[in-house]
């Protein structure tokens, strides 16, 4: 009998009494809603349920209360039950746990493939959440990584396994990567914070993820760079990425390093934010000339783009750029922006340096200033790659931004302000 892989976790070893693996069982269990075989076999049972212990050996046998945050629909929710004994089900471990989930993973044929398992960083990103479902319309066993808790609901509906968290923090990564057989790392930020520096995010985080992954024996590391990552430290967040990419290089890890230019698609902040300014003013205004180059990309694209490299040898020890069908400038941008929402508007050029005074001051206090010094200085940079590279490496057309950005018409004046002033909004970050 089949059981989804919410239920069916990875299993490396038996359990000597029930002659079950340990870790299929581990802490997760559904609420009294959950608990007739109904539930089992039907859509209920269609969630991900997150595991916050620190113990991955034998998480059956435990003395010490372990608090379990329970993903899903209404009828989940925050339990806490003693692991210590295994003598009784009388104690507040609910039946399932020892008697439906035992009684359906002895009835799975014991000759049943494992499927390849991935674990993604920031996995409930803009691309995070496509690249998990893309893998899963793929057919691999998804464990997503996730820093907040409660932004995991939105796999609720999803084959998923969660775990929390902090690519910074090294000790936090240890339950998570366990028999992970590829690693894609799509953490980054483009807002530093004062804990959260590019530097921190970009490297260090990215070396603690190789190292776990490498003790994992992860056999390929998907690592998500940006065009124009080089070394040059007057810009801070190219630079910190070439950074991260030495260090996948130097892994020891076979890898692949996507490059790509902007990404758009429902939720990203780029085109969200054109769409704003061009909702709240008639004359649009744009920094500098506007001539700056851009190779727009679906994020949906490169989601497919990385799902497909999980099956290809030849792309191991590649750096990709990637971008997609068109290039366009920023004032091309704005005009495809607006043709969209049915406006017609035209621009006005702003002088650099005032931009770039007013970025330094606000960014000082701000926790999302809506621009920022390096991203004005990033304004000069080309970020296109070579047309055709893509459809030549991944065997087909990206599609267009022209017809493929109708979500920027969710974009209202209160979200165009507040987008403006660096916020935002959550109903459009994650749809």
């Amino acid at each position: 009998m089949y059981i989804p892989s919410c239920l069916r976790l990875a299993v490396p070893r038996t359990h000597s009494t029930l002659g079950i693996n340990a870790t299929a069982v581990r802490t997760w269990y559904p609420t009294n809603h959950c608990h007739s075989d109904a539930s089992v076999e039907g859509e209920e049972s269609r969630c991900c349920w997150a595991n916050t212990g620190q113990e991955r050996k034998n998480p059956l046998v435990r003395s010490e209360r372990q608090k379990v945050a329970l993903v899903g629909p209404k009828s989940m929710r925050r339990r806490y039950f003693d692991a210590g004994s295994l003598d009784t089900h009388q104690r507040d471990l609910p039946p399932l746990l020892l008697t439906d989930v035992s009684h359906h993973l002895l009835a799975e044929p014991a000759a049943r493939e494992k499927n390849l398992v991935v674990l993604v960083t920031g996995a409930t990103g803009f691309l995070g959440r496509r690249v998990v479902h893309e893998l899963l319309e793929r057919g691999y066993d998804v464990r997503c990584l996730v820093h907040t808790p409660g932004k995991e609901r939105m796999f609720c509906h999803r084959e998923v396994e969660v775990q929390y968290g902090n690519v910074q923090d090294s000790a936090s990564l240890s339950n998570a990567f366990y028999d992970v057989d590829a690693v894609v790392h799509l953490v980054g930020i483009i807002h530093p914070k004062r804990r959260d520096s590019f530097e921190d995010v970009h490297r260090g985080g990215t070396a603690n993820v190789l190292a776990a992954a490498k003790e994992a024996g992860a056999r390929h590391f998907l690592h998500l760079s940006v065009i124009g990552a080089a070394n040059d430290r007057s810009y801070p967040y190219l630079y910190t990425k070439w950074l991260g990419e030495q260090e996948v290089v130097r892994s020891g890890i076979p890898y692949t390093i996507f490059r790509p230019s902007v990404l758009f698609g429902e939720g990203d902040e780029f085109l969200n934010a054109l769409a704003g300014l061009v909702r709240l003013f008639p004359l649009v205004p744009v920094i500098g000339s506007g001539k700056n180059r851009y190779h727009p990309l679906a994020a949906d694209d490169l989601a497919r783009c990385i799902g497909i490299t999980l099956g290809r040898e030849d792309l191991k020890g590649q750096a990709l750029d990637l971008g997609g069908t068109q290039r366009m400038s920023y004032n091309e941008l704005v005009s495809e922006v607006a043709k969209a929402m049915g406006k017609r508007r035209l621009r006005f050029h702003l002088p650099t340096w005032p931009i770039y005074l007013m970025a330094a001051l606000t960014q000082g206090f701000m926790p999302r200033p809506p621009i920022t010094t390096d991203q004005i200085k990033m304004l000069g940079i080309r970020s296109v790659a070579e047309v055709g590279e893509l459809e030549r490496v991944f065997g087909f057309t990206p599609r267009l931004m022209e017809g493929n950005i109708d979500f920027v018409n969710s974009v209202g004046v209160v979200e165009g302000i507040l987008m403006l002033l660096g916020s935002m909004p959550r109903h459009i970050r994650d749809h």
